[in-house]
């Protein structure tokens, strides 16, 4: 068996369409863009890449973002690469890889590549729940900030 790959880059783009259809159409109409603000506790390189994707995600659709970064004393975190693979996945479950760490070869997820052998669903990483989570983020930013407008 090998998994069906949830393509979370696909469903970003469907998620993100409509509120950057809504602050283009607001924008044009002469208001504020929506804001979103960010803070890096700090210093994992995994988290500067997921921060790093919430600020082009931002451009991409129009919304100001404001970058906090981390003190110059901020710690990193262990990362744990490989951890889950076909071993402990059990066959036919749903895998969802949120961990992130940035080796030497590029940006890896806490699974291993062969759980996808055993898994029936995996959410891989990078490029799973990750850009997901930030097009929903940035679409409850929009929502809020329209709501914001028309209560003044």
């Amino acid at each position: 068996m090998t998994a069906q790959l949830l393509d979370g880059k696909a469903t970003t783009a469907a998620i993100r369409r409509e509120p950057a259809e809504r602050v283009a159409k607001s924008t044009a109409a002469g208001g504020r863009p929506p804001g979103l603000g960010t803070v890096l506790v700090g210093d994992d390189p995994g988290s500067r890449a997921h921060v790093g994707g919430k600020h082009r995600d931002c451009a991409q659709i129009g919304v100001a973002s404001i970058r906090r970064e981390p003190p110059a004393d901020a710690t990193q975190a262990e990362a744990v690469i490989d951890e889950l693979n076909a071993d402990l996945a059990c066959t036919g479950c749903i895998v969802q890889d949120v961990g992130i760490t940035r080796t030497d070869l590029g940006l890896v997820g806490d699974v291993h590549p062969d759980a996808a052998s055993a898994a029936g669903w995996l959410a891989p990483m990078p490029g799973g729940v990750g850009p997901m989570t930030r097009a929903v983020l940035l679409a409850n930013a929009v929502e809020a900030a329209e709501r914001n407008a028309n209560a003044v």
